[in-house]
């Protein structure tokens, strides 16, 4: 067998977990099979084993490229250390009307029995480590005085997320069309920032 060149990998890897992720979004994670990928990549179901053992370990990269790709989004959304309604503009662009729709996948992701997959669980908690952009952006703007201070950045954070992965489920059920479900995000998140409650 041809050894694969590392760089051509890397991108026919990338085109898959996209795919994935596109029908993650559309049709929802419990669809996603690697014979629906392999169809829309256009490679046979058996030239996919050649960068993912099975459906499990195909998931498990879904979800670590799926982190990967948030955190990058937000950290460009924070380069110039915007204003606080700035922020939560690019943030809710990133979560509900970027490229990916992250709120929607986190949702689904959530739903995963994550439980029951140990490594899986591992990479989670590894990628959160990592993930605290959101709240140093939150902790710097308290420290300049531009938002209130008596809030817990982290939890300020992590709440901001949780409502954004919450709006979405609801809105599942509701029928909310995505520019109804991004404003009324920010409203709540302004609040959330601008007036955290002491336990917040």
């Amino acid at each position: 067998m041809p050894r694969i060149n590392s760089e051509y990998r890397e991108d026919a890897k990338r085109k898959i977990l996209t795919a994935a992720i596109i029908v993650g979004e559309t049709k929802g994670l419990e669809t996603v099979t690697l014979e629906e990928i392999s169809q829309r990549v256009g490679v046979t179901k058996s030239a996919l084993y050649a960068y993912f053992e099975n459906r499990d370990a195909l998931m498990r990269e879904l979800v670590v490229e799926v982190f990967s790709r948030f955190q990058s989004d937000v950290r460009d959304a924070f380069t110039d250390d915007p204003t606080l309604p700035v922020m939560l503009e690019r943030l809710g662009n990133v979560l509900f009307a970027g490229q990916i729709h992250y709120a929607s996948l986190f949702a689904q992701i959530t739903k995963l029995n994550i439980a029951s997959d140990p490594l899986l669980q591992k990479i989670l908690q590894d990628l959160s480590q990592g993930s605290d952009i959101i709240m140093e952006q939150i902790s710097h703007m308290q420290k300049e005085g531009r938002i209130p201070k008596k809030g817990d950045a982290d939890e300020i954070g992590m709440t901001i997320i949780a409502l954004a992965i919450g709006i979405r489920v609801i809105s599942s059920f509701r029928g909310l069309d995505e520019e109804r479900v991004l404003q009324m995000w920010k409203n709540a998140a302004q609040l959330i920032v601008s007036h955290p409650s002491k336990g917040t």
